[in-house]
């Protein structure tokens, strides 16, 4: 399993031995920030993939571009 799938699963589980009283408050609440960073991690990359996408596309444009792609032949 990856992290970002145990983590919810692990939470849950030691919510349910919280309310058992068989688990400290300490380690729920570390749980809830482990969960915190992995949702902030998920969203740093999918907006670095998207940076990428567009400078990906910006400079396959400007090659295109400069290479003439697309404009018809004179001869």
């Amino acid at each position: 399993m990856t992290r970002s799938i145990l983590t919810p699963v692990t939470f849950a589980s030691a919510q349910e031995m919280y309310k058992k009283g068989l688990e400290r408050l300490p380690r729920i609440l570390a749980l809830q920030r482990s969960q915190a960073d992995i949702r902030a991690n998920q969203a740093s990359n999918r907006a670095q993939v998207a940076k990428n996408a567009n400078r990906l596309a910006r400079l396959s444009s400007s090659s295109s571009a400069r290479l003439g792609v697309g404009r018809p032949a004179y001869g």
